[in-house]
């Protein structure tokens, strides 16, 4: 928190925000985890700073924020806005590395979430579409029952 009072004039700026990011998910604070992971992509980060092991070449802070926002947008159950932000990740905010084995372990991983993703959003467009349609089939099944009732108290002897 310090560091984030210091401005983001600081080159642990956006480390500190990431962080935090991290802290607010784990803590099931979705909301406040979101603005602490955009605040991070507000502030340009050096993606391409280089990372604490050998196994990690890159820092790629920008797109591991957007990969954490579409996390908490698929832990509250928004999984368009969970889409969308995986998309973002992919276009957007793209994985660097020097290494070809994590640059695809990441795509492949990455493009894995996005099937997920869109599977999911889709099974809710069309939970909501089948309910559309047996709201409508109801109603249609309804009006016909109002007609044969109508048709029969005209015709009754």
């Amino acid at each position: 928190m310090k560091i984030r009072e210091c401005g983001a004039t600081t080159p642990a700026y956006p480390k500190a925000l990431y962080n935090l990011g991290l802290l607010a998910f784990k803590e099931k604070d979705f909301q406040q985890a979101i603005r602490y992971f955009e605040e991070v992509l507000r502030s340009h980060p050096n993606d391409k700073e280089p990372g604490g092991s050998l196994m990690e070449t890159n820092r790629n802070y920008s797109f591991r924020s957007a990969l954490g926002i579409s996390e908490c947008y698929e832990a509250t159950g928004e999984f368009r806005a969970a889409l969308h932000w995986a998309w973002l990740a992919k276009t957007k905010y793209p994985f660097y590395s020097w290494c070809g084995t994590c640059s695809s372990g990441a795509n492949f991983a990455l493009n894995k979430r996005i099937g997920y993703l869109v599977l999911r959003a889709s099974r809710l467009q069309l939970w909501g579409s089948t309910l559309l349609l047996a709201f409508v089939v109801l109603g249609v099944q309804k009006s016909r029952r109002q007609k044969r009732a109508s048709i029969l108290r005209t015709y009754r002897p």
